[in-house]
């Protein structure tokens, strides 16, 4: 007797191998059996026929930790078949902290995250407030961020660290893995790991061996420096010894566009180097993040307060709007190969300019794009976010169909008018890339979306359908998924999908979320030589 029993489904493992009918048997939050199970009986019965039944979806690049506490738990992601994700990527975890430089960090997130319940100092307190405090619906998995570690031991001071502040970020960094950190993330175009040099990532890198932590980079630069940067991730890898994660990767501008042939082949070669070098990527030709990040390195030093000023003072708005433009050696300026009628307003405190573009609100307004994109910036004291235009759809399936490349969000929070990858990113790649464009058979698709990046992510009991793994389960219709949310209208679950066990739980039942909060969160144990799911968030 078991507890859940699916029949009847196209049984897609994981693996990358081809599809077969069969059934899933589960017992509590694991899987018991795979194949046909003629006779068996459980105390639910899912009909799977006409279907397809698969490990559930893992997710590499999430900023879920912005709205972990949420309650009730968001369900945007789960609703895509996500049933596990990492957070804390692009550098800015929500730990550790420093009571002399917390606000700078409190001030930089502002964009994303509310400060008021942020009662912990260290990565092993805030693991332990996600386990006590959080009820989420996806397992989640952390990182340290690069950029959290150097502002609790510098602030947004550029420049090289001092030997007390580097010790500071490596016995910080140690404490995180300790606690159960997947590894370090990067985010290298955001100050200040935008201050950062090599020679301290590599360092920091380091403290990841013993624990057999991952790097995960977005990269120093994804227009002109595109190639530096990603040769930087490989060498830090290289040198350190550790392997690299590639976030998001893509080319961004139009004069970048088609460059994604070389940097593939420069990921190829370093793997026949034998370094462990993968990416994510996600399926749409826009991003998303902070206003405040296409402003030059500089303008940045001393946190977002400081930056608010230089963009008030008339002359300093005038050096911005020309770097911004042309850019400064080591940085690319941020609107080469875009233009302000690429830049949508994602999030703002003025609701009526969210969904528009810069170009549509300056024209409306009487004013110069520039002048107005500053105001906006002043106006939501660098809250905006934005989404930006700057990518290709041949370049974007190129990387898709990449053997190393899995898929990846990126998703954050929805307020306002977010990215629909947040609710899209994997029904997408199913219906437009696997069963419209057919760039990719759909057992590769499912494989960079389980096994992939569960191996990636060091997860040894999720990402295929086999007896002893946990019961993480999606069941879809592969002639109907789809993603519904569009730039547009973002805020639209996909289709498709009828059926989600987490855990064993079923946290989706025909199409529609249920009461479960199944969800748990995995700290990487070094020891145990696997990540565990902790006794302290149970399914409810």
């Amino acid at each position: 007797m078991y507890d859940v029993l699916i029949q009847n489904g196209r049984i897609i493992d994981g693996t990358g191998s081809p599809w077969f009918y069969g059934d899933v048997a589960v017992s509590g939050d694991t899987i018991r059996s795979v194949g046909h199970l003629t006779g068996a009986d459980a105390a639910l019965h899912i009909d799977a026929r006409g279907r397809c039944v698969c490990p559930g979806f893992i997710d590499p690049h999430t900023h879920t930790d912005y709205c972990l506490f949420d309650d009730p738990a968001p369900d945007y992601k789960l609703r895509q078949g996500i049933t596990t994700e990492v957070m804390g990527n692009c550098g800015m975890s929500l730990a550790p902290l420093d009571d002399a430089t917390r606000v700078d960090l409190e001030k930089y997130v502002s964009f994303m995250a509310t400060t008021e319940q942020w009662e912990w100092r260290g990565f092993d307190q805030y693991m332990d407030a996600v386990e006590r405090r959080a009820r989420p619906r996806t397992n989640v998995m952390a990182l340290a961020g690069h950029g959290t570690l150097r502002i609790a031991a510098m602030g947004f001071r550029p420049g090289e660290p001092s030997r007390q502040e580097m010790d500071k970020m490596k016995s910080l960094l140690t404490q995180a893995m300790e606690a159960g950190a997947l590894g370090m993330s990067s985010g290298l175009i955001y100050p200040p790991g935008s201050f950062s040099r090599t020679p301290e990532l590599v360092d920091l890198a380091r403290v990841l061996i013993p624990y057999c932590g991952v790097y995960f980079s977005h990269i120093r630069g994804e227009s002109d420096t595109l190639m530096e940067a990603l040769e930087e991730a490989i060498e830090i890898g290289r040198q350190a010894g550790v392997p690299v994660h590639i976030a998001h990767h893509k080319a961004m501008g139009s004069h970048m566009w088609g460059s994604t042939k070389e940097t593939l082949q420069r990921i190829d070669r370093a793997r026949d180097e034998g370094i462990d070098v993968t990416a994510d990527v996600y399926p749409y030709v826009a991003g998303s993040g902070p206003l405040h990040a296409m402003l030059p390195p500089w303008a940045a030093e001393g946190g977002v307060p400081a930056a608010l000023e230089r963009v008030r003072d008339a002359a300093q708005r005038q050096r911005i709007q020309k770097e911004m433009l042309e850019g400064v050696p080591g940085w690319a300026g941020s609107l080469k190969g875009i233009g302000w009628n690429r830049i949508m307003i994602a999030t703002s405190r003025d609701p009526a300019i969210q969904g528009r573009t810069v170009e549509e609100i300056a024209a409306e307004r009487d004013a110069d794009a520039f002048q107005c994109a500053f105001d906006l910036l002043l106006a939501d004291e660098g809250t905006t976010r934005i989404i930006k235009f700057a990518g290709d759809e041949e370049d974007l399936q190129r990387v898709l169909c990449h053997p190393a490349v899995m898929v990846g969000s990126d998703s954050s929070i929805v307020a306002g008018h977010p990215h629909p990858r947040n609710y899209g990113t994997f029904p997408r790649v199913l219906a437009r890339f696997v069963r419209e464009k057919k760039s990719i058979r759909l057992e590769q698709a499912v494989q960079k979306m389980t096994s992939m990046p569960a191996t990636r992510c060091r997860l040894l009991d999720r990402g295929i359908l086999r007896p002893g793994m946990k019961a993480d389960v999606v069941v879809f219709d592969p002639m109907t998924v789809e993603d519904r949310a569009t730039f547009t209208e973002p805020h639209q679950h996909s289709t498709g999908i009828s059926w989600i066990l987490v855990n064993g739980q079923v946290a989706v039942e025909n199409g529609q979320t249920t009461q479960q909060t199944a969800g748990r969160l995995l700290r990487y144990r070094r020891n145990a030589g696997r990540p565990q799911a902790t006794q302290g968030q149970k399914p409810q």
